[in-house]
């Protein structure tokens, strides 16, 4: 306050030291619950955004072409759809007739 200029305190040593960084108990937490917690975290992630994010994706863009493909089927004219009824029934009666199905 007068002329005097502030000095940094010695760095504490030995148990004071260690009782001023609480006997290192953060820095074990950190290396031994943390660290390999995000890098467990860290891996499910990628395991969810490349594994299952993908799958679901590709079943839905597996949906989607089917779709786009089968479409066509549905032209909403009944006498197609009895058509495709008669053709069904024909083939099951001739695959059962002709012997190569019930052996």
């Amino acid at each position: 306050l007068y002329g005097r200029r502030w000095t940094a305190p010695a760095p504490a040593t030995g148990l004071s030291g260690a009782a001023q960084a609480a006997f290192f108990v953060d820095r074990f937490y950190e290396w031994t619950i943390a660290r390999p917690g995000r890098l467990l975290a860290d891996a499910f992630a990628a395991f969810d955004r490349g594994g299952i994010d993908g799958t679901v994706n590709a079943s839905a863009r597996l949906t989607g072409g089917v779709a786009t493909v089968t479409r066509r089927l549905q032209t909403g004219f009944v006498r197609s759809y009895a058509l495709a009824v008669l053709a069904g029934a024909v083939l099951v009666t001739v695959l059962f007739l002709g012997g190569t199905v019930g052996r």
